[in-house]
């Protein structure tokens, strides 16, 4: 679904490489601004599951029932095109139209405005983000969902190299799927 937006933004633009910063590709870099943003999200994953807890509300079986059950092949997929599809549209791509449009209607002009503007933009682009995760059933996914592209919004924020929220999201996904086995 996300990937045809993917390619057609590829094909259609002078520069997408440079435009979806991913330019700049530095291993050791990318390796340990990548395991930092994990981190990130583990912590906020480890706060919302206290939340949830405290609430008494989980309905994360039904996120499970639908990927415990996946083939190794598409488990794969995911791991690889997926995660890179969805930071190159929600994170590189969107983000990047939400910017345009806020300077194009003069939101945020100042200055001293750009943390709010930039807290702004992490909260719409974490909301379509978190759309999809509804196909779950899972109301615990699309608020996780929403948090966890939250963390990765804002570091593509501060950033604009997408290398790194790619490898911490799909070291959080590669956790979710080990922890699938592990039962």
């Amino acid at each position: 679904m996300i990937g045809l937006p993917v390619i057609l933004y590829i094909l259609f633009k002078k520069n997408p490489v440079k435009e979806l910063c991913l330019n700049k590709f530095k291993l050791s870099e990318t390796l340990k601004k990548g395991l930092i943003i994990f981190s990130e999200m583990i912590l906020v994953l480890i706060g919302l599951s206290i939340i949830f807890y405290l609430i008494g509300y989980s309905d994360t079986e039904k996120v499970s029932e639908i990927i415990c059950v996946l083939s190794p092949v598409t488990i794969i997929y995911i791991l690889i095109i997926s995660v890179t599809a969805e930071e190159i549209f929600f994170r590189g791509f969107l983000i990047d139209l939400i910017e345009k449009i806020f300077k194009k209607m003069k939101i945020f002009s100042r200055k001293k405005e750009n943390l709010v503007k930039g807290i702004l933009i992490a909260l719409i682009a974490s909301a379509l983000f978190a759309l999809p995760h509804y196909s779950y059933g899972s109301i615990v996914e699309i608020i996780g969902a929403f948090a966890l592209g939250f963390v990765l919004a804002i570091n593509f924020i501060k950033t604009r190299n997408l290398y790194f929220t790619i490898l911490a999201h799909a070291i959080y996904n590669a956790l979710v799927f080990g922890l699938c086995f592990i039962k």
